[in-house]
């Protein structure tokens, strides 16, 4: 038998409250021992004194007594909840995703990128507003983290472009003043109307860019030439450098690519200039970047009297 004694000091105004631990009202035993033998915790031995300091000898209630408990409070997802949400997610990304050739070794599909501009609360937000257009207003929608909690079981290949895959100093910079400026709001507003508005003119920017490639695979007359300037290529020039300098100081090669594709007929012709081939203060200009588009075209054999030549995002 284990028994708990109390020993009150009540000869003094102040009374402190002591306890010994016996068993068998014989055999002294310390506290950590006392609760072994019992098999309860140290919380639960002070949760116990404090109430027979309160109440005395009556019967102890447990605090959740009385209370649903939290698994029966939760609604279960069936498929009237999962399907809406995995058929948006999916029309989604084929509208706003960008396919990517590569995977990962244990996912079966390819990975579909969305903007960097995303986020989870965007696309959320997104759905909030296609659930409330297709369905009643008592009609309750899932939380966000339920939402995010479905997304990566239902859709995992579905992902977000990382920053560095599109990296604009514009777009840099707006979001580094924004992390400064999050404690003053006015100033956070002003920078966040900035950033929009450079967001949106980067759009109507693309569209056009989209809307000439269809309109030159539509229409023959005109042809729609793309070109980009590659990153640079660091290669060792001289084999006469010694030691460590051979790679410290390399000698920086250009690559400019101008690509047609028109009819099946695919041509890309490559440009590689060396860093001291290039025009003095005009190493990437306006001039230098025209010639060489200017001189794909009778090697792409391009005899249309429209040609629209730009340069992608």
């Amino acid at each position: 038998q284990l028994i708990a004694f109390k020993i009150t000091n009540k000869n003094k105004e102040f009374q402190r409250q002591n306890y010994r631990y016996n068993y068998n009202a014989s055999l002294l035993l310390c506290k950590p021992v006392f609760l072994k033998l019992c098999g309860i915790s140290d919380h639960f031995l002070l949760a116990i004194q404090k109430h027979l300091q309160e109440k005395g000898l009556t019967e102890r209630t447990h605090g959740n007594t009385g209370r649903v408990p939290k698994l029966k409070s939760k609604v279960f997802l069936d498929s009237s909840i999962t399907f809406p949400v995995k058929c948006f997610l999916e029309q989604y990304g084929n509208i706003n995703g960008l396919p990517s050739p590569m995977r990962h070794k244990n996912e079966s599909e390819p990975f579909i990128y969305l903007p960097t501009g995303n986020t989870y609360t965007s696309v959320y937000n997104e759905f909030k507003k296609h659930f409330n257009n297709e369905n009643s207003e008592n009609t309750k929608i899932i939380s966000y983290f339920t939402f995010r909690k479905l997304w990566h079981e239902m859709i995992p290949h579905l992902k977000f472009q990382p920053p560095a895959s599109d990296l604009c100093e514009v777009c840099e910079t707006f979001k580094a003043k924004l992390v400064v400026a999050k404690s003053d709001i006015e100033e956070y507003n002003k920078i966040k109307t900035q950033y929009d508005q450079h967001c949106i003119a980067a759009d109507r920017e693309r569209q056009h860019y989209n809307d000439n490639i269809n309109k030159s695979a539509k229409d023959l007359s005109i042809a729609h030439v793309c070109y980009d300037w590659a990153q640079c290529v660091s290669i060792p020039y001289s084999p006469q450098r010694v030691g460590a300098i051979y790679f410290k100081n390399p000698f920086s090669v250009h690559l400019f690519g101008v690509c047609k594709t028109e009819g099946g007929q695919n041509f890309q012709l490559n440009f590689v200039i060396g860093e001291n081939e290039f025009p003095e203060d005009t190493s990437k200009g306006a001039n230098t970047t025209l010639n060489m588009s200017k001189n794909q075209e009778p090697e792409a054999k391009i005899e249309e009297p429209e040609a629209k030549i730009e340069e992608p995002e």
